[in-house]
């Protein structure tokens, strides 16, 4: 089966070489195999790196293409796709700033040789957490994804989808920041396309280190996901957001009433907010955080952290004019 492994690159060299050389180091024939590398628009010496990487690699192995104005990753993947090579069967898709195990290609192959019935399929993809910012991205962005969120998306840094899926679709890059995957598939799931998940299926992601990278990754998801719910309406959005919005208005409500110096109705406000919260706590952690045996402080640092962020995302919907 021949897979061709599409891989956006925007700036983090460092990275896109260690992701490369991964792939590449894959126990899967070389002749099945090809790796092509996007560059959109970077500012760094990432275009001397995939050329290094075309160099050192065997003849044909290593497909390089360049934008040359900084599009996104949508645009990226749209263009790997049409830069595949004729034969190809398979399109897998992983992200600059990770890397996969040596069976991550035969684990591909495999599923969709015994499964014929699925157009794509997608894994899990775990990190070799440093600090509590990398964990909360773990739990919070991609472990759910073992869970209730799985049913409608897959997460873009692993997944692969057959060649036929791209005769008549593409990546919508008008929504983009990190939610395009999510449109694709959900064009897919109304289709009535199949698709596979894979336990066993795993990458490993080098997430952001530090509270203002994740706010940062917060704002741009908040505004592909405007852009989402702004093409299909509010009837698919999660539950998730509604208690989201609840929390964000009580909370909201309490500040202005203490501001006011209506102490009661504040601290009463504030109650309904902790209500709020409680509630949305147990639908956003409940189903992946039960039987992880983590800290109490460590339950209570997501809540806070998680709270924080997704107001991020709130504010960010806000400001393409979408408040769900």
């Amino acid at each position: 089966m021949v897979i061709s492994v599409v891989i956006p690159a925007h700036n983090k060299s460092e990275l896109l070489r260690k992701c490369v050389e991964s792939v590449l180091a894959c126990e899967y024939p070389s002749a099945d195999c090809e790796v092509i590398i996007i560059d959109d628009a970077s500012s760094d010496d990432t275009a001397e790196v995939m050329r290094d990487l075309q160099r050192s690699a065997p003849p044909g192995r290593v497909v390089l293409a360049f934008h040359e104005e900084n599009r996104n990753a949508a645009a990226a993947r749209n263009t790997g796709v049409l830069r595949a090579r004729a034969d190809v069967q398979v399109l897998a898709f992983l992200d600059q700033d990770c890397s996969v195990p040596p069976d991550w290609l035969e684990r591909i192959k495999t599923a969709f040789e015994t499964r014929p019935e699925i157009g794509y399929l997608g894994g899990r993809v775990l990190c070799k957490c440093r600090n509590i910012w990398q964990e909360w991205a773990l739990y919070m962005s991609h472990r759910v994804c073992d869970h209730e969120d799985y049913q409608t998306r897959v997460i873009g840094t692993n997944m692969a989808f057959r060649q036929t899926v791209f005769w008549n679709n593409f990546f919508d890059e008008e929504v983009a920041y990190g939610t395009d995957e999510t449109e694709f598939v959900f064009r897919l799931a109304v289709q009535g396309m199949e698709h596979a998940y894979l336990q066993d299926l795993v990458v490993y992601h080098d997430h952001r280190d530090n509270l203002l990278e994740l706010i940062r990754q917060r704002w741009a998801y908040g505004q592909g996901e405007a852009r989402f719910y702004a093409k299909y309406g509010f009837s698919i959005y999660h539950p998730i957001n509604t208690y989201m919005l609840k929390t964000n208005i009580t909370f909201g409500v309490a500040i202005a009433l203490l501001l006011l110096g209506r102490d009661w109705l504040a601290l009463a406000a504030g109650l309904w907010w902790g209500r709020y919260l409680v509630k949305y706590a147990r639908v956003r952690y409940q189903s992946f955080l039960e039987g992880e045996g983590l800290p109490p402080w460590k339950i209570a640092a997501f809540v806070a952290i998680n709270w924080l962020l997704d107001n991020v995302v709130m504010l960010s919907k806000l400001r393409v004019g979408n408040p769900i």
